[in-house]
């Protein structure tokens, strides 16, 4: 057996598996034909020695000792057959080899994977027979996802397609699902196919979840519709690279589809998952209503004919009789422009309009357009097609980075053709074109506004655009042949935004990596040959330059404080906390918090041991400005906000990262964070961060009376609470105002609290509210405010205790309310509340009432505690057999006055104490 298995560790896995054909296994399954060979194991048909047929999935021998990957496989049937679903594969047994290898027994499918259906159709589908297939996947999924599996591998590979036409989904192998006290895979490591990986899977995240897989179906789509796959890198690694970095272009930059099929692949690939579909069901419903819009015949062509009209302010003039040398000029100076552009728009998606970093790149780029049109005024223009923007049929502009890769095809769907700037153009006109131009960037195509009407709403006084109408009239043939000029032009276009030399079928961005990899690795060479070191210099340097991750970080601390230190002494500390504040911007980019804070937290150790603990607080201050500035400190508290509402990511949240935001807000300067951390306060899971949330807010809430107001009415209890308690505090005429808004929270312990800090509100207010309480039609509500008038001493709440107490219908509520309302009167009023249990006590029925004998018992119960001659009297007269007094009123009487007799004798006499 061991020189078995040593022939085939020799082998390939394929090779390996092969051999094992017409082989028995554990004497029972006779392995008859190679279905597949996988990363983790072999699939063969088989027959068991009863005649059934089954797949048997065995896991390759090298992994049998490994108990994770044992682990991990066996749970694949666990996971798959925890959901009912006819695209499921049903496990139906379990075992081991007499070698040791785990194995498992499914159902028997015939006919291909959709990848193999692919590879014979040319590598493409029509998109109804695309959707047709991923429709019961994602109502796979939606099942899943809803017991928490999430099955992280689906690619093409994985779809299978039966001869009777059903679609089943292969190899729950690498599926997470959360059960108590276990966790599939540990965090920061990838599983599945970097090609059909979302952004958060690649980076290893333990928190992806359900969103992922949508990101993989949108993937298979893709790849079915264009031929494309979405990363291809020169070996694993840079796969996985790509996956996480490089967000998915736009399916309208690789081939014409319908609108409605690009905004739907596109919203699935978004690389920020807040952005795609939020569930499986969702998506589900959005690819049945493409599906039925194909059968109807309705979807919207991308090429559709449609008539021109010029649209704007001015008519768009003509280039003229420009020389080469000017059309060449003009070409330079609009890509310059675009390039700055481009440059203010990722800081608009980043930071916001008034950056810093977003006006200078904008002013950067409305300072080339301004030299353009001084030398050439009808220079600055450019055509729209799908893929990019053009000018002389050369691209000036295509969006490398989402969302802007989407936006020449945004404005083309929209019908603009040609676009242009003229003298006299302002910055803060320039501006609002930009922001019109990237108005649907962020919530992928199809708004209810088109740019069209957008900028004719604007009326800009120096832009004039051409856009497609279809109701316009025109020559039918006219129309036709501009359509077709625009589509020449959109060809001619792509030719030139793709790069000279052709690398086979990779990506774009594939293609742009290994040509960038190449020049590095052109330079690195030409470097190392000037140098020329002989062989074992290079072994002592190689020597001193391996090391380990921490002793780097030990050593890049250490430069950076001396270098802190001499920048500070000269006045010149830029550069050095600029490369910090873009190293953070890069990690929470990626939503690597934890390594961010961690090294805030290690910066601060450093300089301690460099300068002392004297000077600590002010350079902590400083270095928290430096890496975590307003926007970005927002954006983690928002992402904590998100995470909160989601009790399985937001459990996966490190606490180097809800550590450091706790002391970020306990030093932060300002108020800017007020609304943002009063939601991360509601929705927090850590106590330490949690505190600090309200300590931030206690100490900002002066001024801010009116925004706490708005929070009140859905804030959670706690949240609502300290609110309450904190206006209060205050005693401003604004938090006393601010405070009416509690009687609109849903949490009747929120409005009473309310009602106590409010002891100057005018009477009739506190009435109304007190009144909506006690006479809510919930009886859990008005148990919820009795025991808060009583516990807080609502003394306004008297005169509606004594009214409901007295009325008829009092009788007819549970008896526990009864002496609820009771307790509550006893507490705010004693004399008036002993009154009217001795009147209740003292009524006499002809004919017995149950309900009324069960307040006249209560009666008797409260009166415990009195010593009145009033009481002590009521109480004997209802120990008496009478025939008023039922048996439970005699027996609550004696009760209470056997105490109330005792407390009358344990009171001191009038001489005792004296001597």
């Amino acid at each position: 057996m061991e020189s078995q298995d040593k022939r085939e560790g020799e082998l390939s896995p394929f090779e390996a598996a092969k051999t094992r054909i017409g082989t028995m296994l554990n004497a029972k399954w006779r392995l008859d034909a190679l279905l597949g060979v996988g990363g983790m194991g072999a699939v063969f048909a088989a027959t068991h020695r009863n005649g059934s047929r089954a797949a048997v999935k065995v896991l390759h021998v090298e992994f049998a000792r490994d108990e994770d990957i044992r682990d991990r496989f066996l749970r694949e049937g666990k996971i798959a057959n925890r959901v009912d679903h006819p695209a499921r594969v049903a496990v139906t047994d379990d075992d081991t080899s007499d070698r040791g290898e785990p194995f498992l027994v499914m159902e028997l499918l015939e006919g291909s994977t959709l990848e193999r259906v692919l590879k014979r159709a040319g590598g493409t589908l029509p998109i109804d027979e695309v959707l047709r297939v991923f429709d019961p996947v994602l109502d796979l999924l939606t099942k899943c996802h809803s017991v928490s599996i999430v099955h992280r591998d689906i690619k093409p590979a994985n779809i299978f397609l039966t001869k009777s036409g059903e679609v089943k989904v292969l190899d729950f192998g690498v599926a997470r699902m959360r059960d108590p006290g276990q966790e599939a895979t540990r965090a920061g490591t990838a599983l599945g196919t970097p090609s059909f990986m979302a952004p958060e899977q690649a980076l290893g995240l333990d928190a992806a979840d359900g969103r992922a897989d949508l990101f993989s179906v949108g993937a298979c789509v893709f790849t079915a519709l264009t031929n494309t796959r979405l990363h291809r890198g020169q070996n694993e690694t840079e796969s996985f690279i790509l996956a996480a970095t490089q967000a998915a272009p736009s399916i309208a930059t690789v081939t014409d589809l319908p609108i409605e099929v690009v905004a739907f692949v596109d919203k699935a690939l978004d690389f920020d998952r807040a952005r795609r579909f939020q569930d499986a069901k969702t998506m589900r419903t959005e690819l049945i209503a493409i599906r039925q819009a194909i059968a109807t015949g309705s979807l919207t062509s991308a090429k559709k004919a449609s008539g021109l009209v010029v649209k704007g302010n001015e008519v768009i003039e003509g280039d003229g009789q420009q020389t080469d040398e000017s059309r060449a000029f003009a070409f330079e100076r609009m890509s310059a422009v675009w390039k700055n552009l481009s440059h203010a728009l990722m800081g608009v998606r980043q930071y916001g309009w008034n950056h810093p970093t977003t006006m200078k790149s904008l002013q950067m780029g409305f300072e080339e357009l301004t030299r353009l049109l001084a030398q050439d005024p009808t220079g600055a223009r450019w055509d729209v097609t799908a893929q990019s923007f053009s000018l002389d049929e050369k691209p000036v502009f295509i969006g490398e980075k989402p969302p802007f890769d989407r936006m020449p095809f945004q404005l083309f769907r929209d019908g603009i053709r040609r676009v242009q700037l003229k003298p006299g153009i302002e910055l803060e006109e320039l501006r609002d074109f930009l922001a019109i131009l990237t108005r649907d960037t962020s919530a992928g195509v199809g708004a209810e506004d088109d740019s069209v009407t957008a900028l004719w709403d604007r009326r800009f006084e120096h832009i004039a655009y051409l856009a497609i109408d279809s109701f316009a009239e025109g020559d039918a043939t006219e129309r036709e042949n501009f359509q077709n000029e625009v589509s020449e032009i959109a060809n001619v276009a792509l030719q030139h935004s793709l790069p000279e030399t052709e690398l086979g079928d990779e990506t774009l961005e594939g293609k742009a990596l290994e040509r960038n990899l190449q020049s590095v690795l052109k330079e690195v060479g030409e470097a190392a040959a000037a140098l020329a070191l002989d062989p074992l210099t290079k072994a002592t340097l190689g020597a001193q330059l391996t090391v380990s991750a921490d002793k780097w970080r030990e050593r890049y601390l250490d430069a950076f404080v001396e270098a802190y230190v001499d920048a500070q002494r000269r006045g010149d500390l830029g550069n050095l906390t600029e490369a910090l504040r873009e190293w953070t911007r890069d990690q929470v980019s990626l939503h690597n918090h934890g390594p961010a804070f961690e090294m805030e937290q290690a910066l601060l150790a450093a300089f301690e041991l460099r300068m002392g603990t004297e000077p600590l607080k002010t350079l902590e201050r400083d270095v928290m400005a430096v890496m975590f500035p307003p926007e970005t400190l927002s954006s983690i508290l928002a992402e904590v906000v998100r995470a909160g509402r989601d009790v399985e990511q937001a459990l996966s949240l490190p606490p180097a990262m809800m550590t450091g935001l706790a002391r970020a807000l306990e030093i932060y300067p300002d108020d800017s964070l007020m609304a943002t951390v009063c939601e991360c306060f509601e929705v927090s899971r850590s106590d330490s961060l949690r505190t600090a949330c309200s300590g931030y807010i206690r100490r900002f809430a002066k001024g801010h009376e009116a925004d706490l107001a708005l929070t009140l009415p859905r804030a959670t209890q706690p949240l609502a609470l300290e609110l309450v308690a904190l206006l209060g505090s205050l005693r401003t005429p604004a938090s006393l105002r601010a405070l009416e808004a509690a009687f609109k929270s849903p949490h009747t312990r929120v409005r009473v609290e309310a009602l106590a800090h409010m002891p100057d509100a005018p009477a009739e207010m506190v009435k109304a509210e007190l009144g909506r309480l006690l006479e809510d039609q919930s009886p859990a509500v008005r148990m919820e405010a009795l025991r808060m008038v009583a516990k807080l001493n609502v003394v306004a709440a008297g005169p509606i205790l004594t009214r409901t107490i007295q009325a008829e219908s009092f009788h007819e509520l549970p008896q526990d309310e009864r002496r609820a309302w009771f307790e509550a009167l006893f507490k705010l009023n004693v004399a008036r509340a002993e009154g009217i249990a001795v009147e209740m006590l003292n009524k006499k029925q002809i004919i017995p009432s149950e309900a009324i004998e069960g307040t006249r018992e209560v009666a008797a119960r409260m009166l415990a505690g009195s010593t009145g001659p009033d009481a002590l009297e009521a109480l004997r007269n209802a120990t008496k057999r009478r025939w008023w007094n039922t048996q439970p009123v005699r027996d609550a009487a004696a009760e209470s006055l056997t105490a109330a007799e005792a407390k009358l004798l344990a009171r001191p006499t009038a001489g005792e104490g004296r001597t």
